[in-house]
C-alpha cells in the first residue's frame, strides 16, 4: 500500500497523464479495502497513541505459535516462515546499502527538480527493490 503511494508520487511528479494516475490512484483505494479485509486491520485507541492492530494476522500468529508437535502441518508453516524471514533479511542487508548508495550517486550526479522530486525517486527504487525482496 506504501509502495503504491510511493509510485503514485512519483507518477504525479514526473507529470504523467490522467489515464495512467486516476487508476493508480484507484488501485491505492481497492488496495487499502483489500489490506482491511486480509489482515483485519483495526485502529486501537486504547493507548496514549494510535495503534493499528491486524487482527487476522495477530490469530494465525498466535495458532501456529501454540501449534501441537504432532502438527505436522503447522510444524511446515513455522518452518516455511523461519526461513522465508531470514531469507528477507539476508536480501534486505545485501541490498540496503546499494538502494543507498544508488540514491547518493543520482543526488550528486544526475539533475533533479528539487529535493521532492530526488526523494521521490530514491523512494520509487526503494520500493522496487522491496518488491522484489519480498517476492
Amino acid at each position: 500500500l506504501i509502495s503504491q503511494i510511493v509510485v503514485l508520487g512519483y507518477l504525479v511528479d514526473q507529470g504523467s497523464s490522467l489515464l495512467v494516475s486516476i487508476p493508480a490512484a484507484g488501485a491505492i483505494l481497492i488496495q487499502c479495502w483489500k489490506v482491511e479485509k486480509a489482515t483485519g486491520v483495526r485502529p486501537d485507541f486504547s493507548r496514549p497513541f494510535p495503534w493499528i492492530r491486524c487482527e487476522r494476522l495477530e490469530a494465525v500468529a498466535l495458532s501456529a505459535k501454540n501449534a501441537k508437535a504432532d502438527d505436522k502441518g503447522a510444524q511446515l508453516d513455522a518452518a516455511t516462515l523461519r526461513v522465508d524471514r531470514l531469507a528477507t533479511l539476508y536480501l534486505s542487508l545485501s541490498l540496503g546499502p546499494l538502494v543507498v548508495g544508488y540514491a547518493v550517486k543520482t543526488l550528486i550526479y544526475d539533475a533533479h527538480l528539487g529535493w521532492y522530486s530526488w526523494g521521490l525517486g530514491a523512494m520509487t527504487n526503494a520500493v522496487y527493490t522491496g518488491g522484489f525482496v519480498l517476492m
